[in-house]
């Protein structure tokens, strides 16, 4: 039967709001609009969706069914459009450059050569493994680990264009645990043809870096997996002292995105200019060009110790990235995550959100229209909030590479 994407959405809204008129609000729309279309849905469909409560909507049993399809259907379809776009705007493929001699020689190459010795030495002083790319390279390199850590980062997100059941370091016969890997928002429908469990049985112990991951595990599985935190917050804020770069002088807003959104340029403009602060960005794709007309300077940037200056320098930090938000909270800097749009609504990223409740400063996470609630005063929270999951996330990751 064919229903409108639309409604599917305005469904999806209603049934994360669980009211109808925040998700009025949500979507732009009015509350007759939201109504109608749930009435048509349900219509189409033959079923009831919701039960209605003296204060908003919760789903119902065949709700519960079709909302887990539903988000997996959009959240796909979005992370395709995502990809073309990306495609479309240079920042996936290969990227041909053309310019004179003299800008080539005197300017390009010298800054492109100088980047890349600077990542260079950054990875090679780190400790690796040797590179297991094929099943070739797993093959002939399985038996020489004693642990095996899986994790972290989104490597068990099925919508992933990258995602591999090699993730789960199958057939290796040493000690195996994850470490905060995450799902994103895939939903335990998203996994049908994925033999979770078996890939997961002869796992030691089990975490997860998102809230939202932990029930999926367990429908799936039986097994509840803890919820640690992303390894950067392991290490306290001193440990990067060797490894950062250089900071501008003087106050700055510091404002680190990955796709620039257009509504939160405008957010971060306002604030800067009500705060009368500079703005510093950083080049990470093609869409960086979006933030330029808008005043924002473009900082020098070779390595990720130069990032980490940016942040830990900042008189306020702007972000719609995770890990923008992860190094600001691990420094202390004043900063805020916002919410940019999907389609009509605010996405909420559910590791940006289980991160800042587990650090009790859960008020810093705001759609990118609420401006004027942007501020530069202290993070007022308790510390030993963070502290007791960095040490239960440690003791979690040494136990489980220890047990037999």
């Amino acid at each position: 039967m064919a229903v409108k994407l639309e409604l599917y959405r305005i469904f999806r809204t209603v049934a994360e709001e669980e009211s109808i008129s925040a998700a009025a609000k949500t979507l732009f729309i009015s509350q007759s609009a939201v109504s109608q279309s749930i009435h048509q849905l349900e219509e189409q469909l033959q079923v009831r969706l919701f039960s209605r409560q003296p204060r908003g909507v919760t789903l119902t049993g065949e709700g519960r069914v079709l909302y887990d399809y539903v988000r997996s259907a959009i959240n796909l379809i979005e992370t395709g459009e995502e990809k073309v776009q990306q495609t479309r705007e240079l920042m996936m493929g290969e990227l041909v450059i053309g310019a004179s001699d003299t800008v080539t020689r005197s300017l390009l190459l010298p800054y492109l050569l100088r980047r890349k010795a600077a990542f260079r030495d950054f990875i090679g002083a780190l400790p690796k493994s040797a590179p297991m790319q094929t099943e070739a390279d797993f093959a002939a390199h399985r038996a020489d680990y004693r642990a095996v850590v899986c994790g972290s980062d989104q490597i068990w997100n099925p919508g992933s264009l990258d995602f591999s059941t090699h993730f789960f370091a199958p057939d290796f016969a040493a000690q195996k645990i994850s470490y905060a890997p995450s799902l994103r928002s895939a939903t335990a429908a998203e996994f049908a043809d994925i033999d979770l469990k078996g890939l997961l049985a002869d796992f030691a112990a089990l975490s997860v870096r998102e809230q939202e991951s932990v029930a999926v595990i367990e429908q799936l599985t039986g097994r509840t997996p803890k919820v640690v935190l992303d390894p950067t917050l392991l290490p306290a804020a001193q440990d990067f002292a060797p490894i950062l770069g250089t900071a501008p002088q003087g106050d700055y807003l510091f404002f680190y995105s990955i796709d620039y959104p257009p509504e939160v340029c405008r957010t971060v403009q306002q604030t800067a200019r009500r705060l009368h602060l500079p703005v510093y960005i950083l080049f990470t794709g093609n869409k960086t060009y979006r933030a330029l007309p808008y005043g924002f300077r473009l900082a020098r940037h070779q390595t990720p110790g130069d990032f980490l200056a940016l942040v830990k320098g900042a008189k306020l930090v702007l972000s719609t990235s995770f890990h923008g938000t992860v190094f600001a909270l691990r420094f202390g800097t004043p900063f805020y995550a916002l919410k940019a749009k999907r389609g009509a609504a605010y996405y909420t990223d559910p590791r940006i959100a289980t991160l800042l409740q587990t650090a009790g400063v859960a008020e810093r996470y705001l759609p990118c229209d609420r401006a004027g609630e942007i501020h530069t005063a202290p993070l007022h929270r308790d510390p030993a909030l963070l502290d007791r999951a960095v040490a239960e996330s440690r003791a979690f990751l040494q136990e489980g590479l220890t047990a037999r």
